[in-house]
């Protein structure tokens, strides 16, 4: 018998959220990109400026970014022309852009494309380094194939993780983004997920540090001694900072308004299964039950009532690009036979090895770029979160404080089951999964769904903690953090 636990999986969430404006904007001055990344791995861009007549735009865009782990990403722009009243060059690793009234810019980006684990990203600054505010930026954008997936869309001040106001992709299979709107200064990025080997990886990534030769010339010991001191300082000092990122909740949105509908999206695209050990280091139960259960909502899994009235889950979908590595292993690991269905009542007991589950998610923490090193190793102690990890911290703090104040009379009575089932994985994993369906209960669409959630998570909960691997390598980690 299938259960009202199946009907979670029929939710599509679309990615991005309106951003706040900020900073003095001209009501007259609009941009639209469009860019096509080709076989080779250029990225043709057309940029079509709109502005009141006698205004002059201009615009510097860095081609250099910081990509951690002591390197730096740099692209180059080729055959750039001006269309109209206005001039463009590239100097000094920048792209500058100046332009009067109406205008195109065209030009080709070399070193968009990267490649990553599973999947190819292209990524570019929509708008970046103008002068003066835009009233709206759009900006669309073509592949090769037509599977692009996943989007990220981030608008705002450099180093910001705030949403634009759309990202998604069309019908014909175009992303089409969108921001309204952009003061100055800020800056708009753009970065589409394609399967692997699409077009031509150009990515083009170089140490930014540098060799002193002088320095061998410093005493080993007094070396040492400065390295010791220096490395317990920025441990203290980012340490402090966790601490405030923990203590402060920062204001984040995370419902999508598109007119008068409503939808959800996490903070920095952050998923279920990867909180945990953005706040606490530590994969535990918790973080894959909310795994297991974001895939149910994904569609992935599904989860019904077998004959001896327990629970069974199953393979809905199989593993796909859009799926991070930590998933796709999780996947593997509870249906080794994509044929079978995993039996809760059966599997205590059962040598369920959860090891390779948990060190991809422990990579992907750092791969996502909220730890320098894997929180797990190290002496015991939780390395410094980057500045993204303590930013996404501190949206955690807000996505908890939204979890605990929304009231479902608050949303249109068309997408309350939309937001209660993509937000239910994130209430889980938070530790506010009663609150979230009790909220609920006032829609009768809704309201039958909490009993049979908690004797599944219970069932869930308990297969994984009776995992060996798992259990013994907590007790391992509390005897090293003793």
């Amino acid at each position: 018998m299938r259960t009202q636990l199946a009907r979670w999986g029929t939710v599509l969430v679309s990615v991005g959220l309106f951003a706040v404006p900020v900073g003095q904007v001209d009501a007259g001055s609009t941009l639209d990109v469009e860019m096509k990344v080709e076989r080779a791995g250029g990225l043709a861009v057309t940029e079509t400026i709109t502005a009141p007549p006698g205004l002059e735009l201009s615009r510097v865009t860095s081609l250099v970014e910081p990509a951690g782990d002591g390197r730096e990403r740099r692209y180059r722009v080729r055959g750039a022309v001006v269309a109209g009243s206005g001039s463009v060059e590239v100097a000094d690793d920048e792209l500058r852009v100046v332009v009067r009234g109406n205008a195109t810019v065209s030009y080709t980006v070399d070193g968009a494309v990267a490649g990553l684990p599973g999947r190819q990203e292209v990524r570019w600054r929509v708008a970046d380094g103008w002068n003066t505010g835009l009233s709206s930026v759009r900006a669309s954008f073509v592949a090769p194939v037509q599977r692009a997936s996943p989007i990220t869309c981030l608008a705002g001040t450099p180093g910001s993780g705030r949403q634009c106001g759309l990202a998604e992709v069309d019908h014909t299979g175009v992303v089409r983004a969108e921001q309204a709107p952009l003061a100055a200064g800020e800056r708009m990025v753009l970065a589409v997920g394609l399967p692997s080997a699409t077009v031509t990886t150009t990515a083009e990534f170089v140490p930014t540090g540098r060799t002193w030769p002088w320095l061998l010339a410093l005493a080993l010991g007094g070396l040492l001694a400065f390295a010791l001191v220096a490395g317990g300082l920025v441990v203290l000092l980012a340490r402090r900072r966790d601490a405030r990122a923990f203590g402060v909740a920062e204001p984040v949105e995370v419902l999508l308004r598109d007119g008068d509908r409503v939808r959800f999206s996490s903070p920095d695209g952050v998923l279920p299964g990867q909180i945990g050990t953005v706040m606490d280091g530590v994969v535990d139960v918790a973080d894959i039950s909310a795994t297991v259960l974001d895939l149910v909502v994904r569609r992935y899994l599904d989860v019904r009532s077998d004959d001896a009235d327990s629970w069974e889950i199953v393979l809905l979908n199989a593993a796909d690009a859009d799926l991070h590595d930590y998933e796709r292993t999780l996947l593997a690991t509870l249906l080794p036979d994509p044929a079978r269905a995993l039996s809760l009542s059966r599997s205590h007991g059962r040598d369920l090895d959860l090891t390779p589950v948990i060190d991809a998610m422990y990579d992907d923490a750092v791969r996502q770029g909220w730890f320098s090193r894997r929180p797990d190793r190290g002496r015991g102690l939780l390395p410094p979160r980057t500045a993204r990890g303590r930013l996404l911290a501190g949206q955690v703090r807000g996505l908890l404080d939204h979890l605990n104040s929304l009231r479902p009379a608050g949303l249109p009575l068309a997408d309350r089951e939309l937001v209660f089932t993509r937000s239910l994985p994130y209430a889980l994993v938070l530790g506010c999964v009663e609150h979230w369906v009790a909220a609920f209960a006032e829609d009768e669409r809704l309201a039958g769904q909490g009993r049979d959630l908690n004797a599944f998570l219970v069932d869930l909960s308990g297969v994984l903690a009776e995992s060996e691997h798992l259990t013994g390598r907590q007790k391992r980690r509390s005897a090293r953090s003793r």
